[in-house]
């Protein structure tokens, strides 16, 4: 039996909490789609492709909601802003998948949640949108009770292949990992934007994650001072353990304390240099 989804409002809630993002209902969001939908198995993300010269948070909600020239609305369950607002756009069945196939379901309308989020399609996302878009899928999921393999990108589940290719520049393997980690553990975006740098071709972290296709370059230029800091921290910890260690042993013909001082000045003296044996520190 078809039937429209209730509970929209509720993950765009659970997704927002406490992140400082709004929750934008569109009037009619509960009554709102092509009919009912017959099943929910499938998040599927997109991007607007709206010229960035369009100005506001969510410049594409009037055309996700209420269609263009050939394609009636709505075009899609939820809205995703440049700010990372969440809008709750219909909770019935929405033109957005096409032509689909995944996890052997088809034609995809009546059975996955779609999300448009705001990008000309250039792959450049900002950080709020990379914070707020797998926590709305992880939401979207948790509700839905299915696992993070239930999401895909509209160019995975596009038939025939390749005819899609949105959301440009977030691999399907990254929104998964970022869905399956608990909504309170997400990154904060204050230290998302600290620890990344955002490129047109994809996303550079110090951690080595990445954003698009392939893995990019881990990169801790931004961060050289920090990075500088914990080897000397880890330098000195890992004295001490000498230090320690050579407390333990018994006093022979070598005079350890005299030994261990050496060592400890010599390891001074190379991060002092910047002596390339001490290890990486950038």
């Amino acid at each position: 039996m078809a039937f429209f989804v209730p509970w929209l409002v509720d993950a765009a809630r659970t997704a927002t909490a406490g992140t400082g993002r709004s929750v934008i209902a569109v009037s009619g969001w509960e009554s709102r789609g092509h009919g009912g939908m017959r099943s929910l198995e499938v998040v599927v993300g997109h991007h607007t492709a709206t010229p960035e010269t369009a100005r506001g948070d969510y410049p594409s909600q009037n055309v996700v909601t209420n269609g263009r020239a050939g394609l009636a609305g709505p075009l899609a369950n939820f809205g995703l802003g440049r700010s990372g607002n969440v809008y709750v756009i219909a909770a019935g069945v929405a033109f957005h998948a096409g032509a689909s196939a995944y996890a052997g379901f088809v034609d995809l309308n009546d059975e996955a949640i779609g999300i448009e989020a705001e990008d000309s399609g250039d792959g450049t996302w900002t950080p709020d949108q990379l914070f707020m878009y797998p926590r709305l899928v992880a939401a979207c999921l948790l509700y839905m009770r299915r696992g993070v393999d239930r999401y895909a990108s509209h160019r995975t589940v596009a038939v025939p292949a390749g005819r899609k290719v949105d959301p440009t520049g977030i691999s399907d393997e990254w929104m998964r990992q970022r869905a399956a980690l608990p909504l309170e553990n997400q990154v904060d975006p204050v230290e998302w934007d600290r620890k990344y740098t955002f490129g047109r071709t994809g996303l550079t972290t110090e951690y080595g994650n990445f954003i698009g296709e392939t893995n990019v370059a881990a990169n801790h230029a931004a961060n050289g001072t920090d990075a500088l800091q914990e080897s000397v921290t880890a330098l000195a910890a890992d004295l001490a353990k000498v230090s320690t260690r050579l407390d333990q042993i018994a006093t022979g013909d070598v005079d350890y304390a005299t030994l261990a001082k050496a060592v400890a000045d010599e390891m001074d003296r190379r991060v002092r240099d910047g002596d390339s044996r001490t290890g990486p520190v950038s």
